[in-house]
């Protein structure tokens, strides 16, 4: 039962990086929305904004991507050891694809000033 609670935890993060990362490279995230890569620069300017967003959705979908297939995983085979090895590097792939992300839109916004 853990196993799939800790699976469905990882997919649903991973999705939801996934979703933020679609609707920012699709330039849907609305400007100062409470998602998505929020700087003081980008919270004036609307085109700022969706191209902050633009430059951090690879990593935020690659992150998501990531770790929705090792929560996959985890609900699949269950908390043995390599349930548990897929556990820690679902997490990894979460705060890396989130860290990223906003490496990648903070630059972008910074080009721009």
């Amino acid at each position: 039962m853990a196993a799939l609670l800790i699976g469905a935890a990882l997919m649903l993060g991973g999705s939801a990086l996934l979703w933020v990362a679609w609707r920012g490279s699709q330039h849907r995230l609305p400007p100062n929305s409470p998602v998505g890569v929020r700087l003081p620069s980008t919270t004036g300017d609307d085109r700022r904004w969706h191209a902050t967003q633009e430059a951090a959705a690879g990593p935020l979908g690659l992150g998501g991507g990531v770790a929705a297939m090792f929560g996959l995983g985890v609900a699949a085979t269950g908390l043995d050891t390599v349930g548990t090895v897929m556990v820690i590097l679902g997490v990894i792939a979460l705060v890396a694809g989130v860290t990223t992300g906003y490496v990648a839109g903070s630059r972008s916004a910074r080009r721009r000033d």
